[in-house]
């Protein structure tokens, strides 16, 4: 076993290495905002970092579907998945479904949404043994009315929707 001569081994000699340089990167990256900062106010331009925004002509009413989504899993604790439908671009919730139904409803190549992850993975794997996903269409990660999902193949497009990942 390796020891210096002041009686470290070396695994403590890596751990203070590797603290260090956290402690070093953290510092390099303190200074660049700060300077950056600095110069952004020297040169009055401004100084800021904000999440991408995704426009459509549907954004009002993708919020307020999206607003009705979030209200009715939330209010319905009981309720795990409901019938969903696809309308200009975003997800339309419609009746609760039970588990049974909302297998039918997939085999037969409709969309389901889920109440969380788990069951969503749960009504996937009770008709296949290798979903496809989670996936959320490309570009549409920050996008009201886009929800993770996943395909039981890619001939039905049916989706199971969900919402909290």
């Amino acid at each position: 076993m390796f020891v210096d001569y002041n009686g470290h081994s070396f695994g403590s000699l890596v751990t203070t290495f590797f603290v260090y340089g956290l402690l070093f990167a953290s510092g390099a990256l303190l200074i660049y905002f700060l300077v950056a900062l600095v110069v952004s106010a020297l040169t009055n331009t401004t100084f800021s970092f904000s999440l991408p925004s995704f426009s459509s002509s549907n954004t009002s009413a993708a919020s307020k579907a999206d607003a009705a989504i979030r209200s009715a899993i939330s209010n319905n604790k009981y309720t795990k998945y409901w019938e969903a439908k696809r309308t200009n671009g975003y997800v339309v919730l419609g009746r609760p479904l039970t588990f049974r139904d909302a297998m039918q409803r997939v085999k037969g190549g409709s969309d389901v949404f889920a109440s969380s992850h788990a069951n969503a993975l749960t009504l996937a794997y009770s008709i296949t043994s290798s979903p496809i996903g989670p996936e959320i269409d490309q570009g549409k990660l920050f996008s009201d009315g886009y929800y993770y999902h996943y395909h039981i193949n890619r001939q039905k497009k049916a989706h199971i929707f969900f919402l909290f990942y």
